[in-house]
Order: C-alpha cells, then structure tokens, then sequence
C-alpha cells in the first residue's frame, strides 16, 4: 500500500474569496498522507485569520505567515519547509478533484517517475474548456521521456500546479524572487533533472481564470518577466531540447514585438532594466524584421494595436500597419469568415477593425 507523505505547496495572497473553496478540496482528498502548506504571503485581506482557522481544524495543515515578497518567494517557503516525498503546488485560487494526489501519485509509482502530470480545466464564470492531451489515447496513464514532455511543458501547460515532483526532481531548486513568469525555467530545470514523465489522461485541476489576475496583465513588468523567462528557456532548449527551440524563439520575438510597438509603454522599467531586453534583441538578432520570426504574426499584430492603440504615435501606428502589410503577404490566412471579417479589413485599416472588435465587446 502507497503511503508516502505529498506535501502540497500553496502561496496565498488576496484569494479570501476562493480560499475555502481551495482549501476544502485539498483536506477532503482521497489520498490522506499529506503535509499541507499554506503560505501566507503578507495578505492584508481575510486570507491569514482564514488559514488560522483551517489549521486549527486539520493537523496536516501548516502555517507560514511571511512579509509580502510575491508568489515566487512563497513557493520557495513552502519548498524550503516541506518534508514529503512528493511535492505539488496547488494556486489559491483554485480547486483540486478529489482523486488529484491519489493519481499523481499512483502514476509515479506505475512507471517509477520523476514527475506526473494531470490534465486541468480552465473555469470562467460561466464557461469550462478542457486542456488538450499529451496523447489523444484511451489509457488511464502513460510514461514519456522529458525530450518527449517539454513540448507540452512549454506550449500547452507551463504552470507547477496540475503536477507531482519527487523531492529529489526540486529539492535543490527555486523560483526566481521577484518575478512574474516564473514558472518557466522552474520546470525546465526540473525536466532536466528526470528521467521519466508519467502522464496521467484524466481532469483533475481546476483553474480559475480571473481577468484581475497577475497571470492576466499586460503591465510592462509582467511582459518583460516572460521575455526574460523565454529568453532563458531558449537557451535551456538550444543547449538540451534543441527540438523545442524554434518554438521559444518564435515566442520571444512575438514577446518582443508586442514590448516594444509602443515606445511609452516600457519606457519607464527600461531605466533599470534594460539588459533585460537588449539580451533578448541579442537573442532573436535585433528589432528589423521582427513581424517576420513570430508564430501566428497577423493574430499579434492586431491585437499588440488593439492593446496599445491608445499609447502608439502616428508613426508608430504606420509601422505596424506596414508590419501588417508584410505578414499578410508571407503568412496568408485560411480564407474563412474570420479571414473576411479581421484579416482583409485589416489590410486596409487595423485602426478601423480594432475600433469596430471593441464596439461588438463593449
């Protein structure tokens, strides 16, 4: 009979009006050998007295109370406390299935893996729309080499929750203080530090998405955070998933693109943190012909205007508009009703189409 300790990581800031949702999906799990963390991360709501209460009611529950330092620092508490054999994460606001840690945990032990991966659900309001799988295949569960699971990693599920870690996988690693996206280079260290994935086919996380979110901003911080991130992913994978490469270089310089079509936009975090950039600009080999080494360059164009339309100068409106005109040529779209109602507009005009998109939203 399995019974290894899970410890499950959670960092809490701002989620009182989720956390007991949260936190009861976690103690009602199926699997009941677990040490669960709640890092509290300087909350100034309901959250700490929240997590007081839940601890005084379960035993497994521990609590850390810190100084705000952001989600990567509370994660790092939570890993630099835990004492299980397996570690998972688990965001303040959402929820887990009940069966979660019993399958995760099962798919280690079936295939002696290193890491297991369960599918999620991204919950709206009204609106739930299944992850897509590794493998569209029948079987509960299956195994994959790391070269075989970074691909799914980095384009389809880079967050830490949803999955299991045996200690030794993270036991030596943290996320960078600080800074958002900082998942990324997170899991591909741990991917290199592993030998077998084992995936399991089955719904077992759900994420809320919030439009209040950090994960859901387009602050100039959070973007040059993903261009950093990706930035090192890139090299991880030209250095070790030289196959996935191409996709992070593509990704990049749609980061880079969307960054630097407004001037104003970053002008201000430039000041202190203009490497940053410059190291990526080194990366994807300059600014000229950037709208060209993007993944999907029309969809970016249009929407970095739709975004930045309000902070963009005549000239910087004439440059994307040109960007535009070229990626059309090079990248034609699928002639459908999308094709026909943004796209060929667009040509023409993206200020008119953008314009038109946000009075059909509003």
């Amino acid at each position: 009979m399995i019974n290894h300790l899970v410890s499950i990581i959670v960092p809490i800031f701002g989620v009182s009006k989720y956390l007991d949702k949260c936190l009861k999906s976690i103690v009602d799990q199926s699997y009941r050998n677990l040490e669960i963390i709640l890092v509290d991360d300087g909350g100034n709501d309901d959250c700490p007295k929240m997590i007081d209460e839940w601890s005084s009611k379960d035993e497994r529950i521990v609590v850390i109370h810190k100084q705000n330092g952001g989600q990567s620092s509370a994660r790092n508490a939570g890993l630099d406390a835990c004492h299980g054999d397996y570690i998972t994460f688990i965001d303040g606001d959402d929820w887990i299935e009940t069966d979660y840690c019993e399958e995760l945990i099962n798919a280690i032990e079936a295939f002696d893996a290193d890491i297991s991966v369960g599918l999620f659900k991204r919950c709206y309001k009204k609106n739930v729309v299944l992850s897509k799988k590794f493998l569209n295949v029948s079987i509960d569960k299956y195994p994959c080499s790391p070269s075989q699971a970074v691909k799914y990693f980095l384009e389809t599920s880079i967050a830490v929750w949803g999955k299991m870690y045996k200690k030794a996988v993270v036991e030596s690693l943290r996320f960078p203080i600080g800074r958002l996206a900082e998942e990324y280079t997170f899991q591909l260290n741990s991917l290199l530090k592993s030998k077998v994935i084992a995936f399991c086919n089955k719904y077992i996380y759900d994420y809320r998405i919030r439009s209040d979110s950090a994960a859901h901003s387009i602050k100039p911080s959070y973007l040059l955070d993903n261009i950093q991130a990706m930035n090192e992913c890139y090299k991880i994978c030209n250095q070790s998933f030289q196959f996935e490469a191409d996709y992070c270089l593509k990704h990049l310089s749609a980061l880079i693109f969307e960054f630097t079509a407004a001037e104003k936009f970053g002008e201000d975090l430039l000041n202190t943190r203009r490497e940053v950039l410059d190291d990526a600009l080194d990366t994807v080999g300059g600014l000229k012909n950037l709208h060209l080494k993007m993944e999907r360059p029309l969809d970016i164009i249009f929407y970095t205007y739709a975004q930045f339309h309000s902070l963009l100068t005549k000239k910087e409106r004439r440059v994307l508009q040109k960007s535009f005109r070229l990626s059309f040529k090079k990248n034609k779209p699928i002639i459908n009703a999308k094709f026909f109602l943004k796209y060929l507009p667009s040509l023409l005009s993206l200020e008119i189409v953008t314009r038109l998109f946000k009075a059909q939203r509003g």
